[in-house]
């Protein structure tokens, strides 16, 4: 008889952990989009200023900017925060699950921990 699963697995904590390294996978490029409306530089003679990445949009001067800003604002706050939030929480219960020997806790959050050799 065929089988898929062991019997320790659980497809939950198997999930969560795909989910976390997928999140952390696309940490990085999400902050750098998100913070590049804030990267702008002087246009000369003081008449403004542009952003960056898209020097035909004036920061803070324009709606273009104002949606851009938004949508960056809302993906900083959709997807890495949380990430960094879950991320600190599990580091600071690190150590208290590991002793208890918490499978699940483990599972969940290999693709944090155990991706780093010391």
């Amino acid at each position: 008889k065929k089988r898929f699963l062991l019997d320790r697995m659980s497809v939950r904590a198997e999930f969560i952990n795909s989910a976390a390294f997928v999140f952390n996978l696309a940490f990085i490029s999400i902050i750098t989009s998100s913070l590049a409306p804030l990267v702008c530089y002087p246009h000369p003679g003081e008449s403004g200023e542009s952003m960056l990445t898209e020097p035909s949009v004036l920061c803070f001067n324009s709606e273009a900017h104002a949606t851009i800003l938004a949508i960056g604002i809302f993906a900083m706050l959709a997807v890495p925060l949380p990430f960094v939030a879950l991320t600190w929480w599990a580091t600071v219960m690190f150590p208290k699950y590991v002793n208890a020997r918490n499978h699940f806790f483990v599972t969940c959050f290999q693709s944090v921990f155990f991706r780093f050799k010391p």
